[in-house]
């Protein structure tokens, strides 16, 4: 029997393409070219193809245990494998057809090639590539890595900012908000008691009104004069003296009020704290014996005050609310400067309101030093992620509302650092809990609108539709992502055929009312609304009003509808 091989109309053949020839006498040649079509060695078998001259090759013949795929050939060449022996060229059969059996049985099932450019070749004989490739020798060399460089990059993604620890936040808050100045007054002694009383004779006890000239001021008044002609100075030595004395002899309680007035930022280093509860505990001491000392030796948080005001002052209700109101409008004139920081300050130390002081400092965009009290003094997990989010310290943001369980806003901001895997795990969350919750539509936005897979949103809405929950709005959100009109038009004839049950019915028909209405598929919905209505009507002849919403401008349709309905 004579075979020959001839060009085939089959196009591609239905034979299996397990093997390529590459023409060419060079093992170089074959071995550049099978790693340029990214063929394995390790998963396929080569074979040497003489030429017709004796002691000449035409080439290789490279055969793959598994079918080739999306190979680059070039000018190299398919075959195909018939009879699990024989191997011919693509778009080529055999002449005369022959059985699979005949071939094994004429070849002794072992493996050919038949090609016209050399003829039958016997496969008999692999290459082994380990008796051709020698291993070059490697030389030893030094190497000298030189030290990483500072990387730049090309493009900044997303930066975020890494915030300080939460104490030291908020000793920096404390420690740096006012200057140290020391502003510590002792109370009079015996001989300046003395002395405060003769200018209090001398000069009378209203220091605002000019004082009248007595007989002992005359007196002394001749004295200097007769001495000195500078008795001017001594008055005014006299007169001043006696105001610091005076400032020094009033109640704490009035110095601080005073200072708080002249100058506030000095004040508040003597200010003493206050709240609903009184003030720091402690022995009690009348607010006549109290003396305004100096109370934050520093702003430390681990600090209160100093040991000087461990004693509890006695205030008087009017005396508490006055001093109360002195710092809250302390702390207001503060926020319209913009001093957020020393606002904050006298909330948080003073008035122990510390849901203020981090409103003052969320409002000066302080808001490391905001989250940091959230945490620390409100344990407002949420309010501190808010911060956190707004002042860019992305990480510290995720961990809180991890912990929250807010799974969406953690994909939102794994996003804003360009972690897309992370995002899409936190985003399943979410869709996994819309979906136990039955909210289909929430799901698939979720899918199209952060995850961009439309496809998948698609489905959760025809599911959402098959369960019977939410049903309406699954399906009309459905057609909704439709763009394309004749795509739209065999999605809706697809759903009703398949997925319409007759508990969906008049669900469905309330559909094909807002798709008619839009205008896109007119007559698609009309012929299946006509089916609907007629199976409805059998049971409830009140459906039969629905033709009218596909029919407005039939007048005669109108006027029957009306009649049918009336009907008994």
């Amino acid at each position: 029997m004579e075979l020959k091989i001839i060009p085939s109309s089959i196009s591609p053949n239905k034979n299996t393409l397990k093997g390529i020839l590459i023409e060419g006498s060079s093992v170089k040649y074959w071995l550049s070219e099978i790693q340029r079509m990214q063929i394995s060695l390790f998963f396929s078998e080569v074979y040497a193809i003489p030429n017709q001259t004796p002691n000449s090759i035409w080439g290789c013949f490279v055969v793959s245990e598994m079918p080739f795929h999306n190979v680059d050939l070039e000018k190299n060449i398919y075959c195909q494998l018939i009879g699990n022996v024989l191997f011919i060229p693509e778009k080529t059969s055999v002449f005369p057809k022959i059985s699979d059996n005949e071939l094994q049985s004429l070849f002794f099932s072992r493996k050919h090639i038949l090609h016209p450019a050399f003829g039958l070749v016997e496969l008999s004989e692999p290459i082994l590539w380990e008796k051709i490739i020698q291993e070059p020798i490697h030389n030893l060399i030094n190497i000298l890595k030189p030290v990483s460089s500072v990387f730049i990059p090309s493009k900044i993604k997303s930066f975020r900012i890494k915030p300080l620890d939460i104490e030291e936040s908020l000793l920096l808050i404390e420690e740096n908000t006012f200057p140290k100045k020391d502003f510590t007054q002792k109370p009079l002694n015996k001989q300046e008691k003395i002395k405060l009383n003769f200018y209090k004779r001398f000069f009378g006890e209203n220091l605002s009104e000019p004082h009248k000239k007595k007989s002992l001021h005359t007196f002394l008044d001749k004295i200097f004069k007769k001495f000195s002609k500078k008795s001017e100075n001594f008055l005014n030595h006299w007169q001043k003296d006696y105001e610091q004395l005076n400032q020094r002899n009033q109640s704490a309680l009035k110095q601080l009020l005073d200072l708080l007035d002249k100058n506030p930022l000095e004040a508040l280093k003597y200010a003493i704290p206050i709240d609903n509860k009184g003030i720091q505990r402690g022995e009690t001491l009348s607010s006549n014996n109290w003396v305004l000392r100096k109370i934050w030796d520093n702003f430390s948080i681990n600090q209160s005050n100093s040991s000087n005001s461990s004693k509890k002052v006695g205030l008087e209700q009017e005396d508490f609310f006055e001093l109360e109101n002195r710092y809250k409008k302390t702390a207001e004139e503060f926020i319209n400067k913009k001093e957020f920081q020393k606002a904050a300050f006298i909330y948080m130390k003073l008035l122990k309101d510390y849901s203020l002081a981090a409103k003052a400092l969320e409002d000066g965009y302080l808001y490391q030093d905001a989250a940091s009290v959230y945490l620390k003094h409100l344990q407002n997990k949420s309010k501190a992620a808010e911060c956190y989010e707004k002042g860019n310290m992305t990480l510290e943001a995720i961990e809180l509302y991890k912990e929250l369980i807010m799974n969406e806003k953690v994909g939102d901001l794994y996003i804003k650092l360009n972690q897309k895997d992370e995002a899409f795990v936190y985003y399943q969350k979410v869709i996994d809990e819309y979906v136990a919750n039955n909210q289909y539509v929430k799901a698939s936005l979720i899918y199209k609108d952060k995850m961009y897979l439309p496809l998948n949103g698609q489905n959760i809405l025809l599911e959402g539709w098959k369960q019977d929950q939410d049903a309406y709005n699954c399906l009309n959100n459905y057609f909704a992502n439709i763009t394309d009109s004749d795509k739209l038009a065999k999605e809706i004839q697809f759903i009703y055929k398949n997925e319409v049950r007759d508990t969906h019915q008049s669900t469905f028909l309330e559909i094909l009312k807002h798709e008619y209405k839009k205008g896109v598929v007119k007559q698609v919905t009309r012929e299946i609304a006509y089916e609907i209505i007629a199976d409805l009507i059998l049971t409830n002849r009140n459906y039969i009003q629905e033709l009218i919403t596909f029919n407005k401008e039939d007048e005669i349709l109108i006027k029957d509808t009306i009649r049918f309905k009336k009907k008994k």
